[in-house]
């Protein structure tokens, strides 16, 4: 009973530091540790959000498909509309010249007809004379009929002496003479005739089938212009609802851009909010630590990793970068890739804890990645945090502590990617920053 009664005494003898400090591991033991997660609620509320804009940068990309193949179309119809209007502007030059060539031939059949008028007219007049020594010859020759062969040789054999036969027979002669003259003038004169109007009706011929075949020919130009006019009236709606089709794409895409500027900013205040509510535990623990050993200076809550704010490249050997910071299509990050990038080695930028991974899914467009939270830094007094998207596989867990340097993933093509590579996003104070800049 002695021997209990000394050991209780010593026990009351225990010193109170010891007592304090187990005290102070049973109230830390209480406490949540301060390791910069997620909370279940917030860690859905974030996934929420990016699969939000992963649907608005989806939606965008269907629209901006639509707006290319619009383009296209436009170009193209731009293009045929070109042809057409030139098309169409050879076929009025040429249905002008057809029309030109017509009246040119159209006064010179005009100038034709004058002409055969004319010569109709002196034909007339001359048909006149040769009606006239028609009638001569044929009074000629209707004597001749009358007095015969014979009547002829009568008045040789009547003549009294060879004077007389001389003179009569110079007498005979004459009259054969002026009967073969008045034939052969008038022969000649019909076949001049003749002649004349075959030349006229051979030329009047040849004009109007020159004429019927330009006719023929102003009808096609002029049927092909009716038709390139339709195609041209054609391509004109067409392109009129495409440039309609265009501007409608055009209000999608700014409406869709609006909504993708607001699911930015409610993930911007998402990052508010969330550190926050870690400075609030932080100061709540400190507080409630301060409060349990009754020391106000002495701060026992597990550390924060606080980084630097000057980064290392996030991807040793993959040094390509294939798209920029705002590279047109508002890409707030730098996407990194090069030959055999995948599988490559990722390594955390600075130091700092984890604050979320995914490592299965669509990850919200993102795929798998790691988010690290770098703290807050001592020279400029802002706050870090970085992001690894896409990557074949994670390395670290939420809540994990790494450092500068360490791998945390691999290089990979999940969620919505096109070829393996490193997206990779700087956030200050929960705001996506130009990577560049912070990069050594």
């Amino acid at each position: 009973m002695f021997g209990k009664e000394k050991d209780n005494q010593k026990s009351r003898r225990f010193p109170v530091r010891t007592v304090v400090a187990l005290a102070l591991v049973a109230s830390l033991a209480a406490t949540p540790a301060l390791v910069w997660n997620l909370s279940p609620v917030a860690a859905t509320s974030l996934s929420n959000l990016k699969n939000k804009k992963a649907q608005i940068e989806a939606q965008q990309k269907q629209v901006q498909q639509k707006q290319q193949a619009t383009a296209n179309k436009l170009a193209q119809l731009k293009q045929d509309k070109s042809k057409q209007q030139a098309y169409k502007e050879a076929l009025d030059e040429q249905l002008s010249n057809v029309q030109e060539e017509v009246s040119t031939i159209t006064a010179k059949i005009n100038n034709l007809d004058q002409q055969i008028r004319q010569k109709e007219s002196e034909i007339a007049d001359q048909q006149k004379k040769i009606d006239a020594q028609f009638d001569e010859l044929k009074d000629y020759l209707r004597k001749t009929y009358k007095l015969g062969e014979a009547s002829k040789l009568e008045i040789l054999l009547n003549a009294e002496n060879m004077i007389d036969f001389s003179e009569k027979l110079e007498v005979v002669r004459h009259i054969n003479t002026h009967e073969a003259t008045l034939i052969g003038n008038l022969k000649t004169a019909l076949a001049a005739i003749s002649d004349q109007k075959k030349e006229i009706e051979a030329n009047r011929t040849e004009v109007a089938k020159e004429k019927k075949t330009l006719e023929v020919k102003q009808a096609q130009v002029q049927e092909l212009l009716s038709e390139s006019k339709r195609v041209l009236e054609q391509l004109k709606q067409q392109e009129s609802e495409q440039n309609k089709l265009a501007g409608e794409l055009s209000a999608q895409a700014q409406s869709l851009s609006n909504q993708k500027a607001a699911a930015d900013r409610e993930i911007d205040a998402w990052y508010a909010e969330y550190y926050r509510k870690q400075e609030e535990e932080r100061r709540r623990q400190q507080q409630q630590q301060q409060q349990n050993n009754n020391k106000p200076n002495n701060n026992t809550s597990t550390p924060v990793v606080n980084g630097t704010g000057r980064f290392t490249w996030p991807c040793p050997g993959v040094t390509k970068i294939t798209s920029y910071w705002g590279d047109g299509r508002g890409h707030k990050a730098l996407d990194i890739a090069g030959a055999g990038a995948h599988g490559k080695t990722i390594v955390a930028a600075d130091s700092g804890t984890v604050m979320r991974t995914n490592t299965a899914g669509w990850g919200g467009g993102y795929g798998l990645y790691v988010m690290v939270d770098h703290g807050t830094n001592s020279k400029d007094g802002q706050r870090y945090s970085t992001m690894y998207a896409h990557c074949s596989s994670v390395l670290v867990r939420t809540g994990q502590k790494v450092s500068k340097g360490q791998a945390i993933a691999r290089i990979g093509n999940t969620g919505d990617s096109y070829g393996a590579h490193l997206h990779f996003e700087v956030r200050k104070n929960g705001v996506k920053v130009n990577p560049l800049p912070y990069l050594r």
